[in-house]
């Protein structure tokens, strides 16, 4: 597959192993039937600069490259937008905490934050939650349900 979009190029090839007959401690693996590779060659246009990676998936469903291919591109296509309110809206990348558990232990508290601003009804943007939960006590009481 071929991608061009925000400011890069991108192929993807995809190949799969459903005859999983050879795989040791097959109990350990119940429930698995497609091994994945995905080989991606990605060049930036600005730089003409390539990388190339390759991508190993395992899957409790069977299916042929081309639907493998559409569903690592959905999954990315969801886990992107939350990965850009976290980074964009909580700074999530720019957090220097890293001693012990503590940088998963804010990442997981970040996740839970967002939730119960989403579930709030108020049309305002999820920025403008965060910053008036920060503010106001009532608004925030009702963001954690106290």
């Amino acid at each position: 597959m071929h991608w061009k979009d925000h400011g890069r190029i991108e192929y993807r090839t995809c190949s799969i192993m459903q005859d999983l007959r050879d795989i040791q401690n097959q109990q350990e693996w119940a429930g698995l039937k497609t091994i994945l590779k995905m080989e991606r060659e990605r060049t930036v246009i600005s730089t003409n600069q390539t990388t190339y990676e390759t991508l190993y998936y395992i899957s409790s469903r069977s299916m042929t490259a081309e639907q493998a291919l559409f569903a690592i591109g959905s999954h990315w296509g969801i886990q992107n937008p939350l990965h850009y309110v976290l980074d964009v809206q909580f700074q999530e990348d720019n957090s220097r905490v890293r001693n012990g558990h503590a940088d998963a232990n804010l990442a997981t508290i970040r996740k839970i934050a967002l939730n119960m601003i989403k579930l709030n009804q108020d049309k305002e943007s999820i920025n403008v939650k965060r910053h008036k939960a920060a503010w106001d006590d009532s608004f925030r009481e009702n963001i954690i349900k106290i």
